[in-house]
């Protein structure tokens, strides 16, 4: 599996919390010639994201977790739990149906999404280590 390697931590609104100690690896990436292309925000078609969203769930219950999260996460909780939305991973003959809903979201955020090539290499390169969630409610 992918281990990412943190850098700093920072809070639900971007600021910096805390170093994660980590600073040895930049130096030596940098020492080996690599550059640093900064932090961006939004979607690149051909940077990798800079960030990561972590929630450390150590020592912590369901309840904690939802009493610490911001109204609208909590809301969008409650309401997954009451309409009963479901999780399950497409194969890769289901594919289709993601690229469906990446089209339908570029379009309607403005972003440009990459082509099927793009997806379906993930696919043949990386294997099992690729995962396509679908949330859906069974209305049966």
């Amino acid at each position: 599996r992918f281990q990412y390697l943190p850098y700093q931590y920072l809070n639900h609104d971007g600021e910096i919390t805390g170093n994660a100690g980590n600073d040895w690896f930049f130096d030596k990436m940098s020492n080996l010639g690599f550059e640093h292309t900064g932090f961006h925000k939004g979607f690149d078609p051909v940077l990798q994201i800079r960030y990561h969203s972590v929630l450390d769930l150590k020592d912590k219950t369901a309840d904690d977790i939802i009493k610490n999260m911001d109204g609208l996460r909590k809301r969008n909780t409650k309401k997954v739990k009451k309409n009963g939305v479901k999780v399950r991973y497409l194969s890769e003959e289901e594919l289709p149906i993601f690229r469906s809903f990446m089209e339908d979201t570029s379009e309607s955020k403005a972003f440009a999404d990459r082509d099927d090539k793009f997806y379906y290499n993930r696919l043949k390169y990386y294997k099992d280590r690729v995962l396509v969630p679908l949330a859906y409610i069974n209305f049966d």
